[in-house]
């Protein structure tokens, strides 16, 4: 007790910086990370669980889309409401029919998830092109894809 008496204002003077020293380093973390625990995309996934895409239904899109001899190899990532689909496609194959994988992918989804998730397509191919890699965006609310053709000098028209 002679202790704390004798050390009465160092104890209070430590016991004020340690709680500063603690919230400091709250206010810091919480000016650092200010979303730490919320979810990564928000609210905008609100439904998500409602619109899921089955494994097999993508499968049969896959396979439908593989038919033709054009297609080499299909891959694809949903990641939030974006559907990436990333087609390899036979190098000698003119943009336009290329093109019309997008709207083959459109009459294959149903409409009701045509109209939850936006659709990327990636148009690429094993070897060198002057045409190829192609990038086609379908936004939810979009009739049809807008295309981009990132090679300088391909045409895209």
């Amino acid at each position: 007790m002679a202790f704390i008496k004798k050390h009465k204002l160092i104890i209070i003077f430590s016991t004020v910086f340690l709680i500063l020293l603690i919230s400091a380093f709250f206010g810091l973390f919480n000016l650092l990370y200010p979303n730490y625990s919320k979810d990564k995309y928000g609210d905008r996934l609100k439904g998500n669980e409602e619109y899921k895409l089955e494994k097999d239904m993508m499968n049969k899109i896959i396979a439908s889309l593989k038919e033709s001899d054009n297609v080499l190899d299909i891959k694809y990532d949903m990641s939030g409401k974006i559907i990436n689909f990333i087609i390899t496609i036979n190098p000698n194959l003119e943009l336009d029919i290329a093109k019309s994988l997008g709207n083959k992918l459109i009459e294959l989804l149903d409409d009701k998830y045509e109209t939850f998730y936006d659709i990327q397509l990636f148009l690429n191919t094993n070897e060198e092109s002057e045409l190829y890699p192609a990038i086609g965006y379908k936004h939810k609310d979009a009739l049809s894809f807008s295309w981009s053709n990132v090679v300088i000098g391909g045409s895209n028209e």
